[in-house]
């Protein structure tokens, strides 16, 4: 095993634990409130389509295209009780968290990630449509669901959901193999500041939180540039421990934590976060993580 695979374990310890408790039963039903219980979602049931005179199963098992069915399974496995808690018990109904989700991690599987691409997916892919019970938000909703359960997107419905693809697949630890990428942030690239650029913008924003003392802007603005602040001289200090030279050190005003770092396929330098994964011998992802840090 590498330095590199070695130093991903370490930052991704729970695929000992997902090995460990791979075969103990699912807590497949939740205990929901009283609050949860007085939510409605929009929850079609794609048994009831059909292509043609066939339900959708049987099509998709005559098409010899299983995996769908088997994702649909797992995701019905999951306690989503942390997703519906978001919603309010009145109002229109919203999608289901469990369909909403199907529609993205199939998406993700299909190398669709675009939030356009998501919504013309969910209208025309087959294997989709039985994961998602064939709803069609568009792509704002798509992007406010992401957004709104983005807490939750991590941690235990990770752990969760491994586990249960675990069980599908016999689990196996014995030999994992880590690899990571870089990874462009979302901020701009070309509204870099240095050091005298930060520490005047929080000059500045001292300033104005004297004068508005009580506004809440005001402040959030003098905590985020501090914060600014803090991160380029954190990694302008890591620049020096490596003997790099640090005066060129830039950060983004609003996303100082990613790092500006060669990007590949020729894209030359922008803030960016490595993300990184361990998988098992069946190719199982059992360990992940996003750091902001470069590939080196």
């Amino acid at each position: 095993m590498t330095t590199k695979q070695k130093k991903l374990m370490i930052r991704t310890p729970q695929f000992s634990l997902l090995f460990q408790e791979a075969d103990l039963p699912e807590n497949t039903e939740a205990t929901p409130d009283t609050k949860a219980l007085e939510r409605r979602f929009i929850a079609p049931d794609p048994a009831d389509i059909s292509v043609g005179n066939v339900l959708l199963k049987q099509y998709l098992v005559n098409a010899e295209q299983r995996t769908p069915i088997i994702i649909a399974e797992m995701l019905d496995q999951q306690n989503w009780s942390a997703f519906e808690a978001h919603y309010a018990s009145s109002g229109r109904p919203p999608y289901a968290p469990r369909h909403m989700m199907g529609l993205i991690l199939y998406g993700i599987m299909q190398g669709v990630t675009s939030l356009r691409a998501l919504e013309k997916l969910a209208k025309l892919d087959l294997g989709c449509m039985w994961i998602s019970g064939g709803i069609h938000p568009d792509h704002a909703n798509i992007g406010r669901f992401i957004n709104m359960h983005e807490p939750s997107l991590t941690g235990e419905f990770f752990d969760a959901l491994t586990r249960s693809v675990l069980k599908k697949t016999n689990p196996s630890g014995q030999r994992l193999a880590g690899d990571g990428t870089t990874i462009e942030a979302a901020c701009s690239n070309y509204n870099l500041i240095k050091e005298e650029a930060a520490r005047a913008a929080l000059e500045e924003a001292h300033r104005q939180a004297e004068k508005h003392p009580e506004d809440p802007k005001t402040l959030a603005d003098l905590e985020q540039t501090a914060d600014v602040l803090d991160r380029l001289l954190e990694q302008k200090q890591n620049r020096k421990d490596r003997g790099r030279k640090a005066e060129e050190t830039k950060v983004s005003p609003t996303e100082p934590e990613a790092i500006v770092q060669k990007m590949k396929r020729n894209r030359g330098f922008a803030p960016g976060y490595t993300p990184s994964i361990l998988v098992n011998e069946k190719r199982v992802v059992v360990g992940q993580a996003v750091d902001p840090t470069n590939e080196i």
